[in-house]
């Protein structure tokens, strides 16, 4: 038996969907720095807006006022501790690394399992079981 929706039936009413199926997976949504134009809009659409929904979002707040995160956790310019200055030259090499080292892991590990389309994704980046010689269990990260 399905549960998912006709797709007439999703055409015809994708204004629920996000209502009734998103809200409950968010913890709490925090947009800051919102132009002062944007905020008034968001404002006055906001009473029609959901009270599940509603509940968890918060326009413009002080985050470390309001107590909703750590002010060890937040930039000095959103009220935090942390002095936090990016320098493309320093991080992109390292991301681009990282993200190099990962995809090759991963395309080992697709191989591994067969190299068809349509493995899970779940499968080829989880930790991957090997038996060693002695009967042991060894994870690996994938």
């Amino acid at each position: 038996m399905r549960t998912e929706p006709d797709f007439v039936i999703r055409k015809l009413q994708p204004h629920t969907l996000p209502r009734s199926h998103y809200p409950e997976r968010l913890g709490l949504a925090c947009v800051i720095n919102i132009p002062y134009l944007i905020n008034i809009f968001l404002n006055l659409i906001f009473p029609f807006v959901d009270p599940v929904t509603r509940a968890k979002v918060k326009l413009n707040p002080k985050v470390v006022e309001q107590d909703l995160i750590a002010a060890d956790e937040v930039m000095k310019e959103w009220g935090g501790k942390i002095n936090f200055e990016y320098k493309h030259e320093e991080y992109w090499p390292e991301l681009v690394k990282i993200c190099e080292e990962r995809r090759e892991r991963w395309f080992k590990r697709w191989k591994e399992l067969g190299a068809k389309v349509g493995i899970s994704e779940w499968d080829y980046k989880t930790e991957a079981e090997t038996k060693t010689e002695g009967g042991e269990v060894k994870k690996t990260e994938a």
